[in-house]
């Protein structure tokens, strides 16, 4: 694997020459080899770096002699293809906020602003929708019991914005969190809690649902009805 590590070009004479440009197997990527002669004392360095073609195209690499600038961009653009690449391999395992995906990208040692434009890129060809991943995350949050105030706890702590995750829960429609709540009181106790130990470990765990007092209070009083 090629070192991503941009090492600087010295300063005595280095000529720096694109000498190939192979397409991947997938044609989205190229990998590029850069020669650096230094003239004076006549030794050559070779470097390998993969790009995207599209990142690629956008710098007008060709074969030949180029700045050293060209190189320092074409080592970005390569860095930049690292983090997109690796981001898109995080999104395989499950949904994950812009900001959560740029944070995972930092703990894997790409630099913040790497890490950003990678995330951007990737939300711009529409593998990254934040509003539809908040969607889906709310919707099995719901899906295991939860009361809105569970859901928007645990999308804010994902990295949503409040913007996805007022939608997630406007998404959600009219539930009735009353009636969802006495619907698993009964689900872990068959019978009214008489026990006043018993009935603050339920109240307890309807609270960690995300479940208010008032909430619980009514659902408790309604869940055995029937019974």
């Amino acid at each position: 694997m090629e070192d991503l590590s941009s090492p600087s070009v010295p300063d005595s004479p280095f000529v720096i020459t694109v000498r190939y440009l192979r397409a991947q197997t997938t044609g989205e990527a190229i990998c590029v080899g850069i020669e650096l002669t230094d003239t004076l004392r006549n030794l050559t360095e070779v470097r390998r770096y993969t790009v995207q073609t599209e990142l690629l195209n956008a710098l007008g690499v060709r074969r030949g002699i180029i700045s050293r600038e060209k190189l320092e961009e074409i080592e970005q653009a390569a860095q930049l293809s690292a983090a997109y690449t690796r981001a898109l391999t995080i999104l395989a395992y499950g949904a994950n906020s812009a900001q959560a995906l740029t944070l995972k990208l930092r703990q894997r040692g790409f630099d913040a602003a790497t890490a950003e434009k990678a995330v951007a890129l990737l939300c711009s060809r529409g593998y990254l929708r934040e509003q539809n991943d908040a969607c889906r995350e709310a919707e099995r949050c719901l899906a295991k019991g939860w009361g809105r105030r569970r859901i928007d706890m645990y999308l804010r702590q994902r990295g949503y914005g409040g913007e996805a995750i007022q939608t997630a829960l406007d998404e959600l429609g009219d539930i009735d969190d009353e009636t969802r709540c006495a619907s698993i009181a009964r689900c872990k106790s068959a019978t009214p809690p008489d026990d006043i130990k018993e009935k603050q470990k339920l109240i307890a765990y309807l609270l960690r649902q995300g479940y208010d007092m008032s909430t619980i209070r009514h659902a408790l009083d309604v869940a055995w009805e029937d019974e």
